[in-house]
C-alpha cells in the first residue's frame, strides 16, 4: 500500500488580507477545518480540456481522483464539496511545482491570460491607464480591444394576433 505524500500546510503565506493576490475562498477552503487534512495531501492537476482541479490521485489505483474544479473553490470557498471520480486520473496531469506557482502568482496562476473576473476583483486586481489594464498581482498589460458585433435574431409572430389587430 502506497502513502500519500504531505504537500503543503503553509496557508498562513496565502492570507488575502495581508497579500490581495491570493483567493480569499481557496484561503478559506485550505483552512477549514473541515479541509486542512484533504488540502495537505493535495496539489493541482491540469485536465486534458483545460481546466484545473485540486485534490490527489490514489496511489495504489492510479485510477481514482479525490478533489473537484479548482474555480468550485474559488467560487465557493470551504462549501466546494470534494468527490472521489473514477477513472479521472487518466485525464489528469500533475502542474509541476503549484504550490510554488500559487504563492508567487496567486490567483494569476490559476488564470494566467486574465480571462475570469473574480467577484469584487475588477478594482484592486488591476491598474488603468486610458486603455492599458495592468495586473497589480503578476504585472502582466492588456491593451482594450473594441469591437461591433451585429447579432441578427429571428422570431415567429402569430397571424392569428396580427389579424385580430385589423
Amino acid at each position: 500500500m502506497s502513502a500519500l505524500k504531505r504537500v503543503s500546510d503553509a496557508w498562513e503565506d496565502f492570507r488575502p488580507d495581508l497579500d490581495p493576490k491570493y483567493s480569499p475562498n481557496f484561503y478559506r477552503f485550505l483552512t477549514s477545518r473541515k479541509r486542512r487534512l484533504f488540502a495537505a495531501y493535495s496539489t493541482g492537476y491540469r485536465h486534458e480540456d483545460g481546466s484545473i482541479w485540486f485534490g490527489h490521485i490514489d496511489p495504489d489505483s492510479q485510477t481514482w481522483f479525490t478533489g473537484c474544479q479548482i474555480m468550485r473553490i474559488f467560487c465557493v470557498g470551504a462549501g466546494a464539496e470534494i468527490f472521489a471520480h473514477v477513472g479521472l486520473a487518466k485525464h489528469l496531469t500533475p502542474i509541476p511545482d503549484f504550490w510554488e506557482l500559487y504563492r508567487e502568482k496567486g490567483r494569476c496562476a490559476i488564470d494566467p491570460e486574465h480571462k475570469i473576473s473574480f467577484v469584487g476583483d475588477e478594482a484592486s486586481r488591476y491598474a488603468y491607464q486610458g486603455d492599458v489594464r495592468t495586473c497589480r498581482n503578476c504585472g502582466a498589460k492588456h491593451r482594450r480591444v473594441r469591437h461591433e458585433e451585429v447579432v441578427v435574431s429571428e422570431t415567429w409572430a402569430s397571424l392569428d394576433a396580427a389579424e385580430r389587430k385589423d
